[in-house]
């Protein structure tokens, strides 16, 4: 069912960025990019719709939709040098549509 529904599901759901401070400084040098919005999906968790993913064979997919969503909605950010921690599930190396050197 999930394979079906990927894009849906990724328009339902938002990211919110976690500050990362350098405590030296106090100045932002980083954000995380945290999925929010998962109760508009129809699933228990985020890691209920991963779980989900992975067992469908599209958990590499949904990530690189993901990705994408988390790129455009950083770009917005106007602080320079500004770094990005995206958190992957490992699990995505097991997909057979997986290809290396997406991530860099």
């Amino acid at each position: 069912m999930i394979a079906q529904n990927l894009e849906a599901i990724i328009k339902k759901l938002d990211y919110a960025f976690q500050p990362i401070v350098n405590i030296k400084t106090g100045e932002i040098f980083a954000v995380e990019a945290l999925l929010r919005n998962v109760e508009n999906c129809d699933y228990n968790s985020i890691f209920h719709i991963f779980d989900e993913a992975f067992k469908s064979g599209v958990l590499y997919k949904f990530d690189l939709f993901l990705r994408y969503e988390a790129f455009k909605k950083f770009s917005k950010i106007k602080i320079d040098n500004l770094k990005l921690f995206y958190n992957i599930d490992n699990r995505i190396l097991l997909m057979p549509d997986y290809k290396f050197g997406n991530t860099e």
